[in-house]
């Protein structure tokens, strides 16, 4: 399985993100509104035995009640994305994704190195520098976090979540 984990947004959320995608035309492909999302840790190829151990650990870590304020838009030019982030992220949540992470490293699963950077992407295949405006705020009632197998299709990725850790 294709799997990752990742913070999924509520519907108003969605919808204000996607309010913000529709602002930018002319190039790159949008991602569909119902695959936002914010990566915690991509996994890439587990094995479905490894999941129970994947869901403990995700449960282990406690979200705190927070929002991501998402403001910033930019563009990764090597991967050719565009995304909309925060400019700030609340110390709790990089405490908890680095603890995630670091959980991910001793449990034997690939981890990407580089710091961690909260962001959902709203296009790919953008190759060129779009006119960036900063956006009206978007604010992010975070849940905990899911974990999500992707699988492609030949109309395009397909998320499922898979597990989804219970609400205090």
């Amino acid at each position: 399985m294709r799997l990752f984990i990742a913070f999924w947004p509520d519907q108003h959320t969605r919808e204000r993100m996607q309010a913000i995608q529709q602002a930018y035309t002319g190039g790159g492909r949008p991602v569909r509104p119902e695959n936002f999302h914010l990566t915690v840790a991509f996994l890439g190829q587990v094995e479905k035995q490894r999941v129970p151990a994947l869901q403990t650990m995700m449960q282990a870590i406690r979200i705190p009640r927070t929002e991501l304020q998402l403001d910033r838009l930019a563009w990764f030019r090597r991967s050719q994305v565009f995304w909309l982030g925060c400019r700030w992220t609340p110390p709790p949540v990089l405490a908890a994704v680095q603890d995630l992470t670091q959980r991910l490293a001793q449990a034997g699963f690939s981890t990407d190195q580089r710091s961690w950077q909260a962001h959902v992407s709203l296009y790919r295949k953008m190759r060129n520098t779009p006119e960036i405006i900063d956006p009206e705020p978007v604010i992010w009632p975070l849940k905990p976090w899911v974990l999500v197998a992707s699988e492609t299709r030949p109309e395009g990725v397909e998320y499922r979540i898979i597990h989804r850790p219970p609400v205090d």
